[in-house]
Order: C-alpha cells, then structure tokens, then sequence
C-alpha cells in the first residue's frame, strides 16, 4: 500500500538498507590515489578507532557517497575524511559519526 507522498515506500526502502548494511572495523585507512577517486560505500557503515581517518584521498575531484562513518580521528585534521592536493569534495547519502581531529575539519579536510 503506498500513501500520495510515498513515505510507506520510502520507509520500506530506509529498513531494507539498514537491514543490509555491514558494520566494518578498519585498522589504518582506506587510501585512493587518482585525478577523480569515487568511494560508493553501499549503504556499509564505516568504523574507525579515533587514530585516523577513514577515508584518505590523493585526488584532485572526490565523491564519497551511500555510506556511514563513525570514530575516525587525527591529530593533524581530517577526522573521517582526508584530502590531500584535493580541489573539490562532494559528499552524497553520508553521515559523519564521532568524527574528531586535534586542528581542523573533524569530518572533512583538505590539505
């Protein structure tokens, strides 16, 4: 049964996702390294340990999207996400968790 706005098919879609995202534990970052990196988690759930960011790009052009992060951290910026020599970020469907860094941009920074 679906409402005029769609919310009851819209709710469906939130539980059948949250149903089937996985919960991973990352020991050192996940590192990307070209002219336009793109990181499509899935829907997964991104978790760190406050030592480091979870996602560490090299990029001139990055676009994380469809995933969680929670409890990256660094002492020098970039909590979840690091961009180093990146020029634009876009960020789509993600959400920043616990994310915390001793400078600068506990979610996002760019260097």
């Amino acid at each position: 049964m679906v409402d005029k706005g769609g919310s009851i098919v819209a709710l469906s879609l939130l539980l059948f996702c949250a149903a089937h995202a996985k919960r991973v534990l990352l020991d050192a970052p996940l590192t990307f390294s070209s002219s336009a990196a793109v990181y499509d988690g899935k829907g997964d759930v991104l978790v760190g340990n406050w030592s480091f960011p979870l996602l560490s790009f090299s990029s001139d052009v990055v676009t994380i999207r469809n995933v969680s992060l929670q409890n990256g951290g660094s002492p020098s910026g970039g909590g979840c996400v690091e961009g180093v020599g990146t020029k634009s970020i876009y960020v789509e469907d993600v959400e920043f968790f616990g994310c915390i860094s001793a400078e600068g941009g506990g979610g996002i920074y760019i260097r």
